[in-house]
């Protein structure tokens, strides 16, 4: 049996990746599964618990990575994240998972050596403003914040590119659908 391929859609903050990952989720059924990692930062209106995100609270995050429930894990902007062990399980099975996590964990991802195919998202950050202040209500500052992150993520990745694909997310659909046939692509090639 083959191993399965983990999947990755990466990019800055406000770009579009947990937009796109969801209608790729819905387009490819049962050729991927989505696993949602685990965060300590506070749920944002309109995300739901296991699906977004699993939330935890700092003392359960603690439990669960001193169990080595986390095969990564990785503190940004003061909340801590971790990708669950079971994504190895999955792959191992022959299933194709797909991941929506930042350039940080695509690292560490490619360190472990896993299968993966990633695909960096970004847009102008006019585009991602209005994105940031839509999703969570955000004041200017957290904002002018998030665009600096993304300044420096840009020149990493352009620097020292580690993602498989990169795609301007101008327009949603047509990223979509770039995302999908990337993907399709693999998982019929395997």
């Amino acid at each position: 049996m083959n191993k399965g391929i983990l999947f990755i859609i990466s990019g800055t903050s406000g770009s579009g990746k947990t937009t796109i990952g969801k209608e790729i989720i819905k387009e490819l059924g049962e050729k991927i599964r989505h696993i949602a990692t685990y965060t300590t930062r506070k749920i944002r209106q309109n995300e739901i618990d296991g699906e977004d995100y699993n939330f935890l609270s700092e003392d359960e995050f603690k439990v669960f990575n001193a169990n080595d429930f986390f095969i990564e894990t990785v503190e940004i902007n003061g909340f801590m994240y971790g990708t669950p062990q079971k994504i190895n399980n999955l792959l191992e099975k022959g299933k194709n998972v797909l991941m929506i996590i930042n350039r940080c964990g695509v690292e560490r991802f490619k360190k472990l050596h896993i299968n993966t195919f990633s695909i960096w998202i970004d847009c102008d950050d006019k585009t991602i403003s209005e994105r940031i202040k839509k999703r969570c209500k955000a004041t200017e500052t957290f904002i002018q914040n998030r665009v600096k992150i993304n300044e420096t993520e840009r020149a990493a990745e352009k620097n020292s590119p580690i993602c498989n694909i990169h795609l301007s997310n101008i327009d949603v659909e047509n990223t979509v659908s770039a995302v999908l046939d990337f993907f399709e692509s693999k998982i019929n090639n395997r």
